[in-house]
């Protein structure tokens, strides 16, 4: 569901050709869904999770691409976590990471810092709370410091997901939807944000102003 709900949402917001990179059993239950996508068939590590064998073909793929969205059903993994890094080292376009794909950095924050363009994170509170070792009530009690102080530091983009949403960039930029929406917490809405936000990074929009522009599509 998480694979299919992003695809179809860079499809509709014009990214153009867009790839579902997953195992055989993902693409088979998505393919009913996705009439436009283009599909890459990655091993299965015997969990029903890719393989970590996979980076290459992924990282050959990517040399093509004009971004790239990381996370949403990858699911949690040895082989997730290494196919993370590599494509965060490797691949010469912006990553966005969404859902596992930031479960796959926290604890290891520096693989931020080795990504060849500014990568795009886009967690709620309680992936937030895992990446940067605050509670959900201290990062609820200032979103924006939190966002914007992890932003500097690991030189990424974040949009901090809650009710109001913040978007930082590393140079000190801050976007806030104060929408008071609860959409975002609603099952299914932040693939639909990745989705949007991969499309538009994939169209060349700068990587903040991307995350800013998805969040305020998306809640209207």
């Amino acid at each position: 569901g998480a694979a299919a709900l992003c695809t179809l949402a860079a499809l509709r917001m014009g990214a153009g050709i867009v790839t579902l990179a997953s195992t055989p059993r993902v693409l088979a239950a998505a393919q009913a869904k996705l009439y436009e996508a283009t599909f890459l068939p990655l091993p299965d590590n015997g969990a029903g999770q890719i393989a970590a064998q996979a980076a290459p073909l992924l990282l050959e793929r990517a040399g093509a691409a004009t971004a790239l969205l990381v996370g949403c059903g990858l699911g949690l993994s040895p082989d997730g976590r290494i196919l993370t890094a590599e494509l965060l080292r490797h691949a010469p376009c912006p990553v966005l990471l969404d859902a596992d794909g930031l479960n796959a950095v926290a604890g290891r924050l520096w693989l931020l810092g080795e990504a060849r363009q500014i990568p795009v994170l886009t967690p709620h509170v309680g992936e937030m709370s895992r990446l940067c070792g605050l509670s959900r009530e201290e990062i609820k009690a200032d979103p924006a410091r939190c966002a914007g102080e992890f932003a500097r530091q690991y030189r990424c983009v974040v949009a901090l997901k809650d009710a109001d949403t913040v978007v930082a960039a590393p140079d000190g930029r801050l976007f806030l939807y104060e929408g008071r929406n609860a959409g975002m917490a609603r099952g299914g809405s932040g693939d639909v944000l990745a989705g949007f936000a991969a499309a538009l990074l994939a169209q060349g929009m700068e990587p903040a102003e991307a995350a800013a522009a998805a969040v305020r599509l998306l809640m209207g």
